[in-house]
């Protein structure tokens, strides 16, 4: 099972626990879904709350309404719309009225902490991350 998730990127499962290998960039990358619609995500515990495009936002029906919040990026103060997913999963782990932030300045989705501080525990073993729901 470990080297299928090294190889193909794909996480472990045993019920308890999901452990997802670091890519070759260096980083844990998780495939989630908002509302169904399947995306990957890079897991940043830097970010406070999860972050989605614009065309994952509108692939997942994500109504954002006119709340906006501004936030401080890596890359400078951006202005984000908020939205709430009905639905939020990274495997069998589910969360409902999810709040995310939906980045017109970055195509890239991340996993923040709002969701990684929702688990029992979280923490990197080596080249793996540790999820426990």
């Amino acid at each position: 099972s470990r080297l299928k998730s090294e190889a193909f990127g794909s996480p472990i499962d045993n019920g308890e626990e999901m452990r997802i290998a670091m890519r070759e960039d260096g980083h844990f990358w998780v495939e989630a879904s908002v509302n169904g619609h399947v995306a990957p995500f890079l897991v940043d515990s830097g970010a406070s709350i999860t972050t989605i495009s614009p065309a994952v936002a509108a692939a997942a029906g994500l109504s954002t309404g006119m709340r906006v919040a501004n936030v401080e990026t890596a890359n400078g103060a951006v202005q984000m719309a908020v939205g709430t997913a009905d639905q939020f999963n990274v495997g069998r782990i589910a969360r409902t009225d999810f709040t995310m932030f939906v980045n017109k300045a970055d195509g890239t989705n991340v996993l923040g902490m709002n969701f990684l501080s929702s688990l029992s525990s979280w923490r990197v073993e080596g080249n793996m991350l540790v999820l426990r729901p």
